[in-house]
């Protein structure tokens, strides 16, 4: 093939490109070719990449309903290329493709920091359109226009303006005759087709108004999300429709939009005044649960929608526990991930930050990855960590793709071994070896960097990380942290290395693994069985990457819940802190902080009117609001990692290293009254497991059945009273006391 040619438009010659802090960006381009076919293959694609975002038509028809595409790569080295079948658009004779350009993750104001981080305007694109034998590419003959588009950027908003609409500029037969020839570049870019299931509308809803006024509307949907408002108006030319977006409410009822930051989140809209009219933004997104449209001028709301957006993964996994607590947590934790996994996993969609850290990617992933197939979503993003730490060069970034204009954190615990935790956490649900292959000189690479910029000569790193972010009441010492995620590391480094068949290095880091452990242990364990700090987040992380035994933590772990009377754990300890406690034979310690509504809790966010993961275990307060609004986010799903705790205890269903991706399954359901009843499924790469569990007189009725070839390993806490096996069907009758 030749050289791509890529086509854009300065669309606005007085706009400085050279100043990457202005609020909003250029007017979107609308680019347009006429071609000519002879006849239709009922196989014609039209395979598209863009530095921004694409909206592209055929004929007068929109070809795809994505949103935000192409997606968030890190474009200093890459970009996805979409494919899409358009033979239904074409036709016989003279033909019209129209392609409009948004700034997108290329050129949109990212987080605290600036716009135009990968690249200054304009905005690009090259496509190509098969057919059979014909073929056309972008060459430079396209013509351009502005529209009605004024601005778009993903986190400040969209601005339409209506009276500028140049209306159906893809039809073959519209007068072009005021457009002009675009420019062409050249892009020395690695252009991928993209693995990634499309970002597209997952749901509607209409919403409730809880005020209105002629001038003013405000609407609560139910359900803090990702989206976007459709709205249809009807009303006089030049009246300015002003979209607000929040996820709470202040006491007065007004929204609360200080949490948001820098971010303006608002979106504009001015009508034509010719009859109905139609504002649907594809250009940007918002994280709210309520909204407000103010009305300056004269119109009538006809309808307005929340339109709620995701990566269109396949679901996998269904949670139905008879616990209307735990139910609505479910709930909450899965649209924590809806709203958190736009192409990449970001932290959160609503505020001036929105961006792919690292620490919070491999916290959730076996939580998300039972509820939907993340196998592609995480091999993408996996590519562009690659690709980040192939520019900066000194270690791995804590966020890709990386938009920092310092690189400063790198190399840090918790977050940039994302490289190593990630594939491994892959590698136990999908089996797929080649995962742990392509990242492994990268994990390699972060543990060198780590030993030779972070770790003294005594074998600790004592200066400040991130830590186990977020705890409360009580701070894991950040030189504790860093030996533990520095240890776990090692040893899942070793196991990995066997699994590649890298015998030599997997006798190597275990040593290392066996090393690390004493220092930490020589360090931080003190000899009343105490480690430094004493806070629950040293004992559970101490535990789950095997520094301490079960005797090392269960006392001091135990004593420190019931010191406080609740959890005060943070990002990273929240993970395994409920898996910890069942390990330790605590199961009804477990389920109690499952269950608790006191503040600080998964229970406290629901009570106070949560639909989605809080940031901060206090981020609203009873009797004293709102937490700092430097940050604090109400769609978050870090501490939303315990939704892993619900499908491998709760139902029982845990994969194993040894035998991979569900081809054997250890059943070890932990089971406490407070769920009397639960019915789970799972669709695995090996098949649908599905696992009920009911509290009867007689004791607990269990049974998992496979529609695969899944491989059962049993592990009861309570005694087997009666056991019954048909083909893919175990049934079991337990007792109700356990440990």
């Amino acid at each position: 093939m030749s050289e791509r040619i890529w086509i854009g438009q300065i669309t606005d010659p007085n706009y400085d490109i050279e100043n990457p802090y202005q609020e909003f960006g250029m007017p979107s381009p609308y680019i347009r070719r006429e071609f000519f076919l002879s006849a239709i293959d009922p196989q014609a694609t039209l395979t598209i990449a863009a530095l921004g975002i694409a909206l592209v038509y055929i004929n007068g028809a929109l070809v795809t309903d994505h949103f935000m595409a192409p997606e968030a790569d890190e474009n200093r080295k890459r970009v996805s290329s979409h494919s899409y079948p358009i033979a239904p658009y074409l036709r016989k004779g003279k033909n019209a493709i129209g392609i409009i350009l948004g700034d997108g993750w290329y050129a949109s104001f990212l987080s605290v920091e600036c716009r135009n981080i990968f690249g200054r305007y304009p905005l690009k694109t090259w496509y190509r359109i098969q057919n059979g034998t014909e073929a056309f590419e972008s060459d430079g003959s396209e013509t351009w226009s502005t529209g009605e588009i004024v601005y778009a950027d993903n986190q400040n908003g969209q601005k339409i303006d209506h009276r500028l609409d140049i209306g159906d500029f893809s039809s073959p037969d519209y007068d072009a005759s005021s457009f002009r020839k675009v420019s062409t570049y050249h892009v020395a870019l690695e252009v991928t087709p993209s693995d990634l299931p499309p970002v597209k509308a997952i749901r509607r809803e209409k919403g409730k108004i809880l005020f209105s006024s002629r001038d003013c509307v405000r609407f609560d949907f139910g359900q803090n999300c990702a989206a976007v408002l459709k709205v249809v108006v009807q009303g006089k030319e030049g009246t300015v429709l002003r979209l607000r977006h929040a996820e709470r409410l202040q006491d007065n009822g007004e929204l609360y939009t200080e949490n948001l930051r820098k971010a303006r989140a608002e979106d504009y809209l001015i009508l034509s005044g010719k009859g109905e009219e139609t504002f649907l933004p594809r250009f940007t997104f918002h994280g709210f649960r309520y909204a407000e449209i103010q009305i300056q001028g004269d119109a009538s709301l006809l309808s307005v929608e929340q339109i709620a957006i995701s990566s269109s993964l396949q679901d996998v996994g269904t949670f139905l526990p008879d616990n209307p607590l735990v139910s609505q947590l479910d709930s909450n934790i899965t649209w924590g991930m809806h709203s958190n996994f736009l192409a990449l996993p970001t932290d959160c969609p609503q505020r001036d930050e929105r961006l792919g850290w690292t620490g919070d990617a491999q916290i959730f992933f076996s939580a998300a990855a039972y509820r939907q197939d993340v196998n592609a979503f995480y091999r993408h993003y996996l590519q562009t960590m690659r690709d980040s730490a192939d520019l900066f060069g000194n270690g791995i970034p804590v966020l890709v793709p990386y938009v920092l204009q310092e690189v400063l954190a790198t190399g840090f615990p918790g977050w940039s071994d994302a490289i190593i935790l990630i594939p491994y956490q892959h590698y136990l649900f999908y089996g797929e070896k080649d995962v742990l292959e392509e990242n492994f000189p990268y994990m390699e690479r972060f543990l060198s960097f780590m030993e030779k910029f972070r770790r003294g000569k005594d074998g600790l790193w004592k200066e400040p990380s991130y830590g186990d972010w977020l705890g409360v009441m009580e701070t894991l010492p950040y030189e504790v942290y860093n030996a533990l995620y520095l240890a776990y590391d090692v040893s899942l480094l070793s196991k990995i290395s066997a699994v590649l068949g890298k015998e030599e290095k997997a006798r190597h880091y275990h040593q290392k693994f066996m090393e690390y452990r004493q220092v930490f242990r020589d360090a931080y364990l003190h000899e009343d069985g105490t480690i430094e700090g004493d806070t629950q987040s040293a004992y559970v992380l101490a535990y789950a990457f095997g520094l301490i035994d079960a005797s090392e933590t269960k006392g001091n772990l135990v004593r420190k819940i019931r010191e406080f009377g609740h959890l005060t754990t943070g990002f990273h300890s929240t993970k395994h802190l409920l898996k910890v406690l069942v390990e330790l034979g605590e199961t009804k310690l477990a389920y109690e902080l499952l269950n608790r509504k006191e503040f600080p809790s998964w229970g406290y966010m629901i009570e106070n009117g949560a639909t989605t993961i809080w940031e901060r275990w206090d981020s609203y307060k009873k009797g004293e609001g709102f937490n700092d609004v430097g940050m604090n986010s109400f769609n978050h799903y870090s501490l939303g990692a315990v939704g892993e705790w619900f499908y491998s205890t709760i139902a029982g269903i845990a994969p194993c290293f040894d035998e991979p991706g569900f081809a054997k399954v250890r059943v070890a359901p932990r089971f406490d009254s407070s769920i009397p009843s639960c019915t789970t499924t799972f669709v695995s790469p090996h098949g649908t497991i599905k696992a009920t569990h009911t509290f009867t007189k007689d004791g607990i009725l269990y049974e998992i059945a496979t529609d695969g070839d899944n491989r059962f390993e049993f592990d009861f806490a309570n005694r087997v009273l009666k056991e019954d096996h048909k083909e893919h069907v175990w049934s079991f009758l337990l007792e109700k006391s356990s440990e």
